[in-house]
């Protein structure tokens, strides 16, 4: 200690420091100052969060008795009166706030049964960086150590506050710890009756919660990725259920599964561009679509300020709950004892011998905790409140002022008028409202006919731009991964792909026949050339 303070005082760029937070890099610092995120994030936000009825002054459907366009905020007035200029012939009705919907997965370093203390933790940084989250691992430095173990939770919440089940991801399995025999696909789901946010209040809560094993490969089966199943699993076991729930509290006839004629339960679900996540959704638009949910995706490395999970402070309060928590200090073990007693299970039968099972325990036999304390709704709603996904005042609609002050340097006076013209002008080029609604986002080329600043460095400097098209999905600016035209291109796409194995196994095929024609040809050649009578070779031909 006296060493750091040493250190810090005769060193002029080095500073002491307690905070917890990393400086951003270069690639999130560009996208989060972009104005070209911000105006695309707004207008795809104004597609997916509203729905329009067919015919003016409709009555509204149920669950909206006390929505009111006359309470909202400023900048959601704003936009909603945008968006009925856009169809004055309908009704226009924002997305209910308990189906806006985000999904994100925070990680957790779990040391086997020691809560860190209140001592000393001031450290050196150099000064230019000091702010934000200082790591006490490096990303994969700590894997192989002895008690140490890394687990994702993945998290689902809505715009009212509600929490999905809670789902524990333990990757990187060896094969003698889930033996293929047993498990070929490489995923295997625990479910563990209590772990669920009740369970510190009501030890005798019921409510499921899932440990997701998986194991580690980087091969895919039968074209699908560990970490795609994954996704699968989650939406089949969390995602799914947690709709089906939000929408029977907003309408109490509705009975779950095809949504098709419930559209105001139409559900916004935003992602942040996870790669296999996002190729697990298009794998399943289908699915989607029928079951009227919206999967919209925020601009890439623009999570810190478009996604709600991070504005949420979510991730970060259950990493410090995290730290100070552990099995042993809770006055109820029952859950400890039933996941001991799910995983001693697995084990007799051969399904499972984990080499970090108390690491393992002590994350579940706590999460209830971690999720009551960190997870809270008001936290929650903050989250959505700050991306602009909803408004304050009201609780309802989207906020167009906070949607583009995602770009943190704010809109310069030229695209300020850009986005004004996205709404009202007559340019097919450059309405860019008109342009999400045909193709679920808005192209690079869009952006230049409008003149809207290209994305700098911190020197000002132009970077390299973002890919259109379908490729690289993960890698572009919010978009609308469920829209009609996105969803024609991904068919096109497909069709062209096995139009191309066909191609490529013909080639084969007649490859293959013309090596047999050679072949047949010189046996016919060869035996030409051999008499027709006598002894060849010590053999008589007759």
């Amino acid at each position: 200690r006296r060493a750091a303070v040493e250190c810090a005082m005769a060193m002029p760029g080095i500073n002491l420091t307690d905070k917890e937070a990393i400086e951003k890099d270069a690639s999130r610092w560009i996208n989060e100052n972009s104005a070209r995120n911000a105006i695309c994030h707004a207008f795809v936000v104004a597609l997916a969060h509203y729905f329009v009825l067919p015919g003016k002054n409709r009555p509204l459907p149920p669950g909206y008795h006390d929505f009111d366009v006359e309470k909202l905020s400023d900048g959601a007035k704003r936009l909603y009166d945008r968006i009925q200029r856009r169809n004055p012939a309908s009704t226009i009705v924002p997305v209910h706030p308990a189906l806006v919907m985000g999904t994100d997965e925070t990680g957790l370093v779990v040391v086997d049964g020691v809560a860190e203390e209140n001592k000393w933790k001031w450290r050196l940084v150099d000064a230019s960086a000091d702010a934000g989250a200082h790591s006490y691992y490096t990303e994969g430095g700590d894997s192989a150590k002895p008690g140490i173990l890394r687990v994702k939770l993945c998290i689902t919440t809505n715009a009212i506050g509600m929490v999905a089940a809670i789902w524990i991801v333990v990757s990187g399995l060896t094969e003698a710890e889930l033996p293929r025999e047993h498990c070929p696909h490489g995923i295997h789901v625990v479910p563990i009756e209590g772990l669920c946010r009740e369970y510190p209040k009501d030890p005798s809560a019921k409510g499921l919660g899932f440990i997701c094993l998986t194991r580690k490969t980087t091969s895919e089966d039968d074209g699908v990725s560990i970490a795609q199943r994954k996704f699968r699993e989650y939406e089949d076991q969390v995602f799914g259920p947690f709709v089906d729930k939000c929408r029977r509290l907003v309408d109490t006839s509705y009975n779950g599964g095809d949504a098709s004629a419930y559209p105001h339960l139409r559900v916004a679900s935003w992602t942040d561009g996870d790669g296999p996540q996002i190729k697990q959704q298009l794998e399943d638009l289908a699915k989607s679509r029928s079951s009227g949910i919206l999967r919209l995706k925020t601009g890439a490395r623009c999570s810190g300020v478009q996604a709600a999970a991070d504005l949420q402070r979510t991730h970060a309060n259950t990493k410090a709950v995290n730290k100070r928590k552990t099995a042993s200090q809770l006055k109820v073990n029952n859950l400890k004892d039933r996941v001991v007693t799910a995983l001693k299970g697995l084990k007799e039968d051969g399904k499972l011998k984990l080499l970090k099972e108390r690491q393992l325990v002590e994350i579940v036999a706590t999460a209830p905790d971690i999720y009551d304390e960190a997870v809270t709704k008001r936290g929650v709603k903050c989250g959505f409140e700050t991306g602009g996904f909803i408004d304050k005042a009201s609780g309802w609609a989207a906020d167009e002022s906070l949607l583009l002050k995602t770009c943190q340097k704010g809109l310069s006076e030229h695209d300020d008028i850009a986005y004004e013209n996205g709404w009202d002008s007559g340019d097919p080029e450059t309405d860019f409202y008109g342009i999400v609604s045909e193709k679920g986002k808005i192209p690079e080329g869009a952006l230049d006919a409008a003149a809207i600043d290209e994305d700098k460095d911190k020197a000002g400097n132009l970077v390299l731009r973002l890919q259109d098209g379908i490729q690289q999905l993960d890698r572009q600016r919010s978009l609308i991964l469920t829209h009609d035209d996105l969803v024609r291109q991904m068919k096109q796409k497909s069709q062209k792909a096995e139009d191309e194995k066909y191609e490529v196994a013909m080639l084969e095929v007649a490859r293959v026949n013309s090596i047999l024609d050679k072949v047949n040809e010189i046996e016919t050649n060869l035996v030409a050339t051999l008499p027709t009578t006598g002894t060849v070779a010590g053999n008589h031909v007759p």
